[in-house]
């Protein structure tokens, strides 16, 4: 097992970032192909809101990226939600072009996209869904563990005073969605993407008790035969994604 830090120039984003990399043993790499040829699966990984890549640290994808022979990519998406901001960088553009790009000509990752995934634990899940939704070009699975998934409440909830868990002020979210007005059926709205989502699959888990536990039903059986939904026992996952990451990983290469 392997473990990188990559800090490069961002021409989207306008700076610099971070990205964490977990890559399989040197036993499930070929050291012979010097003209890297063989080119491995690749999940795309994002955090929750308030957090940054290392909280894949704590998970179990190194292990799991030893034991399936993929490689995993986690960036720092800082507050952006993924998306395009408002009044901000076009982190949605980074993610789905420009970050791949890079990791084509840093690690063996493969192009196709049957061998792409792309998954998230909170706003991350809300990222990672919509990416596939609007990409499905990109990306031909993704999931989504304990998701924060319906910004539209979100949103309400936030301007209305109520504390949601997700370290966002309601100017902050409208520096990242713009107006609330705005959002509904929007480019962002990922319940309204569902709807027309025609080509990847999803994987949705989430703990009972967890405040947004219904976002991952909802959204699943918005979704329909598309969608895979698991509902964990409460205290289930012990934080750090130890059932829900080992059940998503096992799905991507069922």
């Amino acid at each position: 097992m392997a473990y990188v830090e990559f800090n490069a120039l961002s021409t989207v984003l306008g700076g610099s970032f971070t990205a964490r990399a977990f890559l399989p043993g040197l036993d499930r790499l070929d050291l012979k192909d010097a003209r890297h040829q063989k080119r491995y699966p690749v999940l795309w990984l994002l955090h929750t809101d308030g957090e940054s890549s290392l909280e894949f640290l704590k998970t179990p994808v190194e292990g799991l990226a030893e034991r399936y022979g993929f490689i995993a990519i986690a960036p720092d998406l800082h507050h952006s939600m993924g998306v395009d901001m408002k009044w901000g960088p076009n982190v949605e553009k980074f993610l789905t072009h420009e970050l791949r790009g890079i990791f084509r000509h840093i690690l063996p990752v493969s192009e196709l996209r049957e061998e792409n995934f792309i998954g998230g634990t909170g706003t991350g899940g809300y990222a990672a869904l919509k990416c596939a939704c609007k990409h499905p070009s990109l990306f031909s699975k993704a999931f989504s563990l304990n998701g924060i998934l319906d910004m539209e409440r979100l949103i309400a909830r936030t301007s209305a005073g109520e504390v949601t868990g997700v370290p966002q002020t309601a100017e902050a979210l409208e520096a990242v969605f713009g107006g609330a007005g705005e959002f509904a059926g929007g480019p962002d709205d990922l319940f309204s993407l569902a709807e027309r989502s025609q080509e990847s699959v999803f994987y949705l888990c989430a703990e009972k008790g967890f405040d947004y536990h219904e976002d991952s039903r909802a959204l699943a059986a918005l979704l329909g035969e598309k969608a895979a939904f698991v509902s964990l026992d409460a205290g289930a996952d012990c934080e750090s994604c130890q059932v829900s990451m080992r059940g998503a990983v096992k799905w991507l290469f069922q």
